[in-house]
Protein backbone atom coordinates (compact mmCIF):
# COMPACT_ATOMS: atom_id res chain seq x y z
CA UNK A 1 0.00 0.00 0.00
CA UNK A 2 1.43 3.42 -0.92
CA UNK A 3 2.61 5.57 1.95
CA UNK A 4 1.86 9.30 1.98
CA UNK A 5 4.58 11.47 3.48
CA UNK A 6 3.53 14.72 5.20
CA UNK A 7 4.52 17.79 3.22
CA UNK A 8 4.99 15.92 -0.04
CA UNK A 9 2.31 17.92 -1.92
CA UNK A 10 0.12 14.86 -2.45
CA UNK A 11 2.85 12.60 -3.91
CA UNK A 12 2.85 8.96 -2.88
CA UNK A 13 5.81 6.68 -2.39
CA UNK A 14 5.54 2.97 -3.10
CA UNK A 15 7.74 1.47 -0.39
CA UNK A 16 7.57 -1.96 -2.04
CA UNK A 17 9.78 -0.56 -4.82
CA UNK A 18 12.52 0.79 -2.56
CA UNK A 19 15.96 -0.80 -2.54
CA UNK A 20 18.21 -1.03 0.49
CA UNK A 21 21.79 0.04 -0.12
CA UNK A 22 24.65 -1.38 1.88
CA UNK A 23 27.72 0.67 2.78
CA UNK A 24 29.59 -1.22 0.02
CA UNK A 25 27.02 -0.07 -2.56
CA UNK A 26 26.98 3.54 -1.43
CA UNK A 27 30.71 3.78 -0.76
CA UNK A 28 32.70 1.29 -2.83
CA UNK A 29 35.93 0.21 -1.16
CA UNK A 30 38.96 2.10 -2.34
CA UNK A 31 42.21 0.22 -2.77
CA UNK A 32 44.24 3.37 -3.32
CA UNK A 33 46.14 4.67 -6.31
CA UNK A 34 49.53 4.35 -7.90
CA UNK A 35 51.40 7.21 -9.53
CA UNK A 36 54.23 6.83 -11.99
CA UNK A 37 57.26 8.74 -10.72
CA UNK A 38 59.58 7.91 -13.64
CA UNK A 39 59.44 6.55 -17.17
CA UNK A 40 57.11 7.25 -20.08
CA UNK A 41 54.01 7.53 -17.84
CA UNK A 42 55.66 9.82 -15.28
CA UNK A 43 53.06 11.96 -13.48
CA UNK A 44 50.10 9.76 -14.43
CA UNK A 45 47.99 8.28 -11.64
CA UNK A 46 45.73 5.23 -11.74
CA UNK A 47 43.20 3.76 -9.31
CA UNK A 48 43.83 0.25 -8.06
CA UNK A 49 40.88 -1.82 -9.27
CA UNK A 50 39.75 -4.79 -7.21
CA UNK A 51 39.77 -7.00 -10.32
CA UNK A 52 43.25 -5.75 -11.21
CA UNK A 53 45.02 -4.34 -14.23
CA UNK A 54 47.96 -5.55 -16.27
CA UNK A 55 50.85 -3.21 -17.00
CA UNK A 56 52.92 -4.01 -20.09
CA UNK A 57 53.95 -2.87 -23.54
CA UNK A 58 51.13 -4.62 -25.46
CA UNK A 59 47.84 -2.71 -25.61
CA UNK A 60 45.99 -5.89 -26.56
CA UNK A 61 46.80 -7.68 -23.31
CA UNK A 62 47.55 -4.83 -20.86
CA UNK A 63 45.26 -2.08 -19.60
CA UNK A 64 48.18 0.26 -18.80
CA UNK A 65 50.70 0.44 -21.64
CA UNK A 66 54.38 1.39 -21.45
CA UNK A 67 55.73 1.37 -25.00
CA UNK A 68 59.29 0.31 -24.26
CA UNK A 69 60.98 -2.88 -25.51
CA UNK A 70 62.45 -3.53 -22.03
CA UNK A 71 58.90 -3.98 -20.68
CA UNK A 72 57.27 -7.36 -21.33
CA UNK A 73 53.98 -7.54 -23.24
CA UNK A 74 52.29 -8.34 -19.91
CA UNK A 75 54.84 -7.31 -17.32
CA UNK A 76 53.03 -7.06 -13.97
CA UNK A 77 49.50 -7.31 -12.55
CA UNK A 78 48.28 -4.99 -9.77
CA UNK A 79 45.01 -5.50 -7.96
CA UNK A 80 43.30 -6.66 -4.77
CA UNK A 81 43.50 -10.07 -3.12
CA UNK A 82 42.04 -10.80 0.31
CA UNK A 83 41.77 -7.09 1.10
CA UNK A 84 45.42 -6.34 0.23
CA UNK A 85 46.87 -4.58 -2.80
CA UNK A 86 49.11 -7.08 -4.55
CA UNK A 87 51.51 -7.03 -7.49
CA UNK A 88 52.31 -10.18 -9.42
CA UNK A 89 55.10 -10.33 -11.98
CA UNK A 90 53.88 -12.04 -15.16
CA UNK A 91 57.15 -13.91 -15.83
CA UNK A 92 58.59 -10.73 -17.27
CA UNK A 93 61.97 -10.93 -18.97
CA UNK A 94 63.51 -8.01 -17.05
CA UNK A 95 61.79 -8.43 -13.70
CA UNK A 96 59.81 -6.41 -11.19
CA UNK A 97 61.33 -5.03 -7.98
CA UNK A 98 60.02 -3.24 -4.89
CA UNK A 99 61.84 -0.22 -3.43
CA UNK A 100 65.36 -1.20 -4.60
CA UNK A 101 66.33 -2.26 -8.15
CA UNK A 102 69.24 -4.27 -6.66
CA UNK A 103 66.88 -6.37 -4.50
CA UNK A 104 65.59 -9.81 -5.48
CA UNK A 105 63.00 -9.97 -8.24
CA UNK A 106 59.42 -10.05 -7.00
CA UNK A 107 57.13 -12.89 -8.02
CA UNK A 108 54.14 -11.76 -5.92
CA UNK A 109 53.94 -9.42 -2.94
CA UNK A 110 51.51 -7.11 -1.19
CA UNK A 111 52.20 -3.38 -1.19
CA UNK A 112 52.29 -0.89 1.67
CA UNK A 113 51.67 2.85 1.26
CA UNK A 114 54.81 4.47 -0.11
CA UNK A 115 56.22 1.34 -1.74
CA UNK A 116 57.95 1.97 -5.06
CA UNK A 117 57.49 -0.66 -7.78
CA UNK A 118 60.34 -0.75 -10.31
CA UNK A 119 59.76 -2.28 -13.73
CA UNK A 120 62.83 -3.83 -15.35
CA UNK A 121 66.42 -4.30 -14.20
CA UNK A 122 67.32 -1.15 -16.13
CA UNK A 123 64.72 0.84 -14.14
CA UNK A 124 62.48 1.57 -17.12
CA UNK A 125 59.61 2.93 -15.04
CA UNK A 126 58.66 3.34 -11.39
CA UNK A 127 55.35 3.87 -9.67
CA UNK A 128 54.51 4.64 -6.05
CA UNK A 129 51.55 3.07 -4.27
CA UNK A 130 49.27 5.34 -2.17
CA UNK A 131 46.42 4.15 0.06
Amino acid sequence: MPHVVAGDQGMTVDLSRTVALTADDAFPKSYGTFRFVSGPLSGQEFKVNSEGDFIGRDGGSSQIVIADPRISKRHVWIGERNGLVVIEDQNSRNGTFVNDPRSARVTETSLKAGDIVILGESDVARFEYHQ
